[in-house]
């Protein structure tokens, strides 16, 4: 029996709560839409606070480097 058929025989009490259940179901994966793309964004912003935390280690060790080899070219040029 095709789905028109089906529906020519359903009281409308039955149509009703059909109607309901796939609003719920819309309801439902808007909902998780919306929490998939939070939890996307979560994890973007944790990843780009770990690239910065690990970019700030980075420079730090490149600037405390940079220092030491002046000092050593200037102690080096001085002898």
């Amino acid at each position: 029996m095709d789905m028109r058929r089906m529906q020519s025989v359903l009281t409308s009490e039955q149509q009703r709560q059909i109607a309901g259940a796939k609003k719920r179901d819309e309801q439902k994966m808007e909902l998780e839409s919306q929490m998939k793309n939070i939890v996307k964004k979560e994890n973007e912003e944790k990843t780009n606070e770990e690239f910065e935390k690990t970019f700030g280690q980075i420079k730090s060790t490149y600037d405390i480097c940079s220092k030491e080899l002046n000092e050593y070219q200037t102690t080096v040029v001085v002898e």
